[in-house]
């Protein structure tokens, strides 16, 4: 191995230079054989197995939708403590949004992947939901986070496919649920859901749950990129305020 000073530019510094030296240089080392090369890094890429993508107007600290100051503090708090644990036992990647047109964005881009969907229940969460599956090709499982069940039951219960998310217990056994890509533990899931709040709300329900719930019909795990088709999203139909 023989080395030797030189400019950033490639250029070999003399000695004179050296001596002389006002500007950066460096060591370059040549090395004339290839075994004699020690790798420091090496890189293994793995794709996750689905996404996450989150649409909640509440993440804006403005406060958008006027809670009041003691509630829109509760609430978020609860979202600090779910991204703990978002972050610690998660193995994939969420993506937090604060509109409906970033979110259905978003999924547009990554709608070759298995992605769940979670939004707050206020801002038109219904017709996102509709957009975002409408883009996925299917009636995928989605995750209502509601703060007042009296206010939003009513239309969340006529939904096929839909949890109702309330309190840091429900959102953890939903986000365990799709780690393990397990259907049968998102219907005993919901069973649980329905049980726990029917004592508390007469009215309470949750749709009907079919052969739609972990059907990802885009999701491609091989092929070439130019292969794929992303559509430019039209904003006065995807964009909900």
């Amino acid at each position: 191995m023989r080395c030797c000073y030189g400019y950033f530019n490639l250029t070999k510094v003399s000695q004179q230079e050296l001596d002389n030296n006002t500007k950066p240089i460096g060591q370059e080392y040549l090395i004339t054989d290839k075994s004699q090369i020690l790798p420091l890094y090496t890189v293994t890429v793995k794709r996750l197995e689905y996404i996450i993508i989150r649409r909640d107007h509440n993440f804006n600290p403005e406060n958008p939708n006027r809670y009041d100051k003691k509630v829109f503090e509760q609430m978020e708090t609860f979202h600090r403590k779910i991204k703990k644990v978002i972050s610690r036992e998660l193995d994939s990647k969420i993506y937090y949004t604060k509109t409906t047109e970033e979110a259905l964005e978003l999924i547009e881009r990554k709608k070759y992947n298995k992605i769940y969907i979670i939004t707050n229940a206020n801002n038109k969460a219904k017709e996102f939901i509709n957009l975002a599956r409408k883009i996925i090709g299917a009636q995928v499982i989605a995750a209502i986070s509601v703060y007042n069940i009296p206010l939003h039951i009513g239309w969340i219960k006529t939904m096929k496919n839909t949890l109702l998310l309330n309190g840091q217990d429900f959102h953890y056994k939903y986000l365990k649920a799709i780690m393990k890509n397990d259907a049968r533990y998102l219907f005993e899931l919901k069973d649980k859901i329905i049980n726990y709040y029917s004592t508390k709300y007469p009215d309470f329900g949750i749709g009907e749950f079919n052969n739609d719930i972990l059907r990802f019909p885009k999701f491609k795990n091989e092929g070439l990129y130019h292969d794929l088709t992303f559509n430019k999203l039209n904003n006065k139909k995807c964009v909900i305020f």
